[in-house]
Protein backbone atom coordinates (compact mmCIF):
# COMPACT_ATOMS: atom_id res chain seq x y z
CA UNK A 1 0.00 0.00 0.00
CA UNK A 2 1.72 3.26 -1.10
CA UNK A 3 1.90 6.34 1.46
CA UNK A 4 -1.30 7.89 -0.08
CA UNK A 5 -3.39 5.32 0.89
CA UNK A 6 -2.41 4.58 3.89
CA UNK A 7 -2.61 8.55 4.76
CA UNK A 8 -6.29 9.20 3.51
CA UNK A 9 -7.62 5.94 5.50
CA UNK A 10 -7.39 8.39 8.21
CA UNK A 11 -10.21 11.03 8.62
CA UNK A 12 -9.88 14.45 7.07
CA UNK A 13 -9.21 17.46 9.81
CA UNK A 14 -10.47 20.43 10.75
CA UNK A 15 -14.35 19.37 10.00
CA UNK A 16 -13.39 18.33 6.16
CA UNK A 17 -14.58 14.62 6.63
CA UNK A 18 -18.12 15.95 7.10
CA UNK A 19 -18.17 17.39 3.59
CA UNK A 20 -16.12 14.28 1.85
CA UNK A 21 -18.51 11.77 3.26
CA UNK A 22 -21.45 14.01 2.25
CA UNK A 23 -20.03 14.50 -0.81
CA UNK A 24 -19.47 10.59 -1.24
CA UNK A 25 -22.94 10.01 -0.16
CA UNK A 26 -23.98 12.66 -2.53
CA UNK A 27 -22.55 10.72 -5.64
CA UNK A 28 -23.44 7.51 -4.46
CA UNK A 29 -27.29 8.35 -4.68
CA UNK A 30 -27.10 10.29 -7.66
CA UNK A 31 -25.88 7.03 -9.93
CA UNK A 32 -28.07 4.53 -7.80
CA UNK A 33 -30.44 3.27 -10.02
CA UNK A 34 -33.74 3.45 -8.04
CA UNK A 35 -35.27 5.67 -10.48
CA UNK A 36 -35.29 3.47 -13.50
CA UNK A 37 -33.05 5.65 -15.51
CA UNK A 38 -29.88 4.17 -16.76
CA UNK A 39 -27.08 5.85 -14.58
CA UNK A 40 -24.99 7.05 -17.48
CA UNK A 41 -27.58 9.15 -18.57
CA UNK A 42 -27.94 10.70 -15.05
CA UNK A 43 -24.91 13.38 -16.39
CA UNK A 44 -23.60 15.01 -12.86
CA UNK A 45 -20.77 18.14 -12.92
CA UNK A 46 -19.23 18.74 -9.54
CA UNK A 47 -16.33 21.46 -8.88
CA UNK A 48 -13.93 21.84 -6.25
CA UNK A 49 -12.39 25.29 -6.38
CA UNK A 50 -9.89 26.81 -3.81
CA UNK A 51 -6.07 28.44 -3.83
CA UNK A 52 -3.18 26.05 -4.38
CA UNK A 53 -2.56 24.22 -1.41
CA UNK A 54 -5.76 24.22 0.14
CA UNK A 55 -6.82 20.77 0.48
CA UNK A 56 -8.43 19.85 -2.77
CA UNK A 57 -6.34 17.49 -3.45
CA UNK A 58 -6.73 15.86 -0.26
CA UNK A 59 -10.41 15.91 -0.66
CA UNK A 60 -10.13 13.91 -3.72
CA UNK A 61 -7.70 11.19 -2.21
CA UNK A 62 -9.69 11.20 1.22
CA UNK A 63 -12.92 10.60 -1.02
CA UNK A 64 -11.14 8.02 -3.16
CA UNK A 65 -10.31 6.24 -0.32
CA UNK A 66 -13.61 5.83 1.18
CA UNK A 67 -14.81 4.55 -1.99
CA UNK A 68 -12.10 2.22 -1.81
CA UNK A 69 -13.08 1.03 2.08
CA UNK A 70 -16.36 -0.53 0.60
CA UNK A 71 -14.74 -1.99 -2.25
CA UNK A 72 -13.03 -3.97 1.08
CA UNK A 73 -16.50 -4.49 2.03
CA UNK A 74 -19.41 -4.53 -0.66
CA UNK A 75 -22.64 -4.15 0.67
CA UNK A 76 -25.32 -5.16 -2.10
CA UNK A 77 -24.35 -5.66 -5.96
CA UNK A 78 -23.68 -1.93 -6.89
CA UNK A 79 -19.83 -1.82 -7.02
CA UNK A 80 -17.73 2.07 -7.64
CA UNK A 81 -14.29 1.99 -8.13
CA UNK A 82 -12.99 5.05 -8.39
CA UNK A 83 -10.21 6.35 -10.92
CA UNK A 84 -7.77 8.72 -9.87
CA UNK A 85 -6.79 10.66 -12.82
CA UNK A 86 -3.81 13.43 -12.36
CA UNK A 87 -4.23 15.40 -15.60
CA UNK A 88 -1.50 17.70 -15.22
CA UNK A 89 0.91 14.55 -15.64
CA UNK A 90 -0.22 14.72 -19.44
CA UNK A 91 -0.64 18.43 -20.02
CA UNK A 92 1.49 18.10 -23.19
CA UNK A 93 -0.82 15.23 -24.40
CA UNK A 94 -2.82 15.92 -27.71
CA UNK A 95 -5.88 13.85 -26.72
CA UNK A 96 -6.17 13.91 -23.32
CA UNK A 97 -9.60 11.31 -23.34
CA UNK A 98 -6.55 8.60 -23.98
CA UNK A 99 -4.69 8.78 -20.53
CA UNK A 100 -7.76 9.23 -18.87
CA UNK A 101 -9.63 6.36 -20.55
CA UNK A 102 -6.49 4.14 -20.47
CA UNK A 103 -6.10 4.79 -16.68
CA UNK A 104 -9.77 3.80 -16.31
CA UNK A 105 -9.26 0.88 -18.26
CA UNK A 106 -6.29 -0.04 -15.75
CA UNK A 107 -8.09 0.85 -12.86
CA UNK A 108 -11.15 -1.32 -13.84
CA UNK A 109 -9.25 -4.47 -14.54
CA UNK A 110 -9.85 -5.96 -11.45
CA UNK A 111 -13.41 -5.49 -11.64
CA UNK A 112 -13.93 -6.89 -15.31
CA UNK A 113 -15.43 -10.29 -14.86
CA UNK A 114 -17.98 -9.02 -11.57
CA UNK A 115 -19.34 -6.27 -13.28
CA UNK A 116 -18.98 -7.02 -17.20
CA UNK A 117 -17.67 -3.88 -18.23
CA UNK A 118 -13.95 -4.68 -19.21
CA UNK A 119 -14.46 -5.09 -22.36
CA UNK A 120 -16.79 -3.00 -23.27
CA UNK A 121 -14.18 -0.72 -22.02
CA UNK A 122 -11.41 -2.00 -23.50
CA UNK A 123 -13.14 -1.61 -26.81
CA UNK A 124 -13.80 1.58 -26.20
CA UNK A 125 -10.15 2.78 -25.43
CA UNK A 126 -8.92 0.74 -28.45
CA UNK A 127 -11.47 2.49 -30.64
CA UNK A 128 -10.00 6.05 -29.20
CA UNK A 129 -6.41 4.90 -29.80
CA UNK A 130 -4.74 5.22 -32.87
CA UNK A 131 -3.71 2.71 -34.87
CA UNK A 132 0.40 1.51 -34.22
CA UNK A 133 -0.05 3.77 -31.39
CA UNK A 134 2.25 1.55 -28.58
CA UNK A 135 -0.46 1.95 -26.13
CA UNK A 136 -2.83 0.16 -28.31
CA UNK A 137 -3.67 -3.75 -27.72
CA UNK A 138 -3.43 -5.14 -31.14
CA UNK A 139 0.02 -3.03 -31.69
CA UNK A 140 -1.41 -1.48 -34.73
CA UNK A 141 -2.18 -5.10 -36.23
CA UNK A 142 -5.08 -4.83 -39.02
CA UNK A 143 -8.53 -6.10 -37.59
Amino acid sequence: MDGDAVRFKKPLEFGHEGYVAGLKNRLTRHFKDDDGDAPESKALVIGLFGEWGCGKTAWLKRLEAMFEEDLENPQGDSLTVPVFFNAWRFEKEEHLIVPLLKTAQERLAGYRQRQGFGPWLTRLVQSIIPRGDPRRADRGQPG
